[in-house]
C-alpha cells in the first residue's frame, strides 16, 4: 500500500499520491480504501489543501476518475 499521509477529515483518514503513476490513494474512516487513476498533481494539491477534505473529494475526485477497491475492512478485493 502507498504511503499515506492522516488528514483531519469527518470522513477520509488519510491520503497518499504518486506523482510518476498519477495514483491517489484515499483511505476512508469506514474501513474503504480506493485508488483514483489519471490525477493530476493539481487535483491532488487542491485535495490537500481543501478545508474539507471530504467536501472537496466528493466535489472534484469522486466520479470523476477511474477507481478501484483495494480494500474493506480487513479484506483485499
Amino acid at each position: 500500500m502507498d504511503d499515506l499521509t492522516p488528514v483531519t477529515s469527518s470522513n477520509i483518514a488519510a491520503i497518499g499520491y504518486k506523482p510518476d503513476e498519477k495514483l491517489l490513494t484515499i483511505r476512508f474512516k469506514n474501513g474503504g480504501v480506493y485508488q483514483h487513476h489519471d490525477v493530476s498533481q493539481e487535483a491532488y494539491d487542491g485535495l490537500m489543501a481543501a478545508k474539507s477534505k471530504g467536501g472537496h473529494y466528493a466535489s472534484t475526485i469522486r466520479g470523476k476518475f477511474k477507481h478501484t477497491k483495494v480494500w474493506r475492512d480487513g479484506e483485499r478485493s
